[in-house]
């Protein structure tokens, strides 16, 4: 079995979300009274353990204890220089694979990656820069882990609604809530047959 440690460079991974808002209207004789929107916080597992973290040393000491208790083989490989390289690298990569996309592109999926890339270097890449310049922790931003069999995966997630909860519009009917910005892959073992591997099998042959 051979093992693969591949650091994922500018993979454009968003998260993606429409919602509406809703309100509860109450009938006088001659007026109307509209209660403002109810705006719920909403978390996922991952995220709770970082809803009180303040700085990026707490986070990676959080992630950190995450792996340790999962047994996960990447634990040595993540500390806090290794997550901000990875951070510049994909910030990086990202805003050269949104370029090409869009020199590739035409039409209605042109303007729709015009408004993704805008969206990504406006709103997206300052939180992400703030973390490295001030080494604070971005409001409501969680790792994501997943560890399978053969890949573990690691991203960070940054929050990006609006000061109202309500997302980015980017084009008809998608609302972006969400970025995560991948951060480390580890892939263990191939797929697929032994002769489609290179695998040298030995054998013998009379003469």
């Amino acid at each position: 079995m051979r093992a693969f440690i591949l650091l994922l460079i500018g993979v454009v991974v968003g998260w993606a979300a429409s919602g509406s808002d809703w309100s509860r209207s109450a009938f006088g004789e001659d007026k109307v009274v509209v209660a403002p929107p109810i705006r719920r916080p909403i978390t996922v597992p991952q995220q709770e353990a970082y809803l009180e973290i303040t700085t990026l040393d707490e986070a990676i000491a959080v992630l950190q204890g995450k792996l340790k208790e999962s047994h996960s083989p990447v634990l040595p490989l993540v500390n806090k220089d290794a997550v901000r390289a990875a951070v510049v690298t994909s910030l990086e990569g990202t805003k050269r694979a949104n370029a090409k996309a869009i020199r590739e592109s035409s039409g209605n999926e042109r303007r729709y990656l015009e408004a993704s890339a805008k969206h990504f270097a406006d709103v997206v890449t300052p939180i992400y820069e703030s973390l490295l310049k001030n080494d604070s922790w971005p409001s409501r931003a969680f790792f994501i882990t997943n560890d399978a069999i053969s890949a573990h995966t690691i991203q960070l997630h940054v929050d990006v609604r609006q000061s109202d909860g309500t997302g980015y519009s980017i084009g008809d009917g998608v609302k972006l809530t969400g970025y995560a910005l991948p951060i480390l892959t580890v892939e263990f073992g191939d797929a697929g047959p032994a002769e489609e591997n290179g695998t040298l099998i030995l054998g013998s042959q009379a003469n």
